[in-house]
């Protein structure tokens, strides 16, 4: 569902009038570049029709991380190599965020995807990424999938350094 998006203008706020450097201090943490594997976890849904929440649940059961992978950081760091071709805002010392809406058209009307996630540097071997995706569906899809409120999905992933 995540797959095609539409792009956020860049970098909105403070963010985007003074670079991400408004925030940078002596504080900043910069993850290694090298080996980096990711463990993530469903937290919750609510509003999404059965059929989804066991795909959703038999997906994380079976392939609920990533890596080991080489990720090169830049210095200073941007979230951009760790999690895909979005626009990220900086939104406090080693605290990011991304925000994004996609829009499918249907026979039935308009599929509509919104995805919030931030990203906590913790260290340098350590990321938290928590992810909030809203699917709302069209009246005739609803009904037909047996919900009458947007499927809310929220995940966890926590990336560790592995090595060089």
């Amino acid at each position: 569902m995540v797959n095609s998006v539409f792009r956020n203008a860049k970098r909105a706020g403070l963010a985007g009038l003074f670079g991400a450097a408004a925030f940078a201090s002596a504080a900043e943490i910069q993850p290694k570049t090298g080996l980096w594997q990711g463990q993530a976890e469903l937290l919750g849904q609510s509003g999404c029709p059965p059929d989804l929440v066991a795909q959703m649940s038999e997906a994380f059961a079976r392939e609920a991380g990533y890596g080991p992978k080489h990720i090169a950081f830049p210095a200073p760091f941007e979230p951009e190599s760790l999690a895909g071709d979005f626009t990220w805002t900086q939104l406090g010392e080693n605290l990011w965020r991304a925000e994004f809406q996609d829009i499918k058209d249907s026979a039935m009307g308009a599929l509509v995807t919104d995805h919030q996630i931030d990203l906590k540097v913790l260290s340098e071997t350590e990321l938290e990424q928590v992810s909030s995706l809203r699917v709302t569906f069209p009246p005739a899809l609803a009904k037909m999938l047996a919900t009458d409120a947007p499927c809310a999905v929220n995940t966890r992933v926590i990336h560790r350094y592995a090595g060089p």
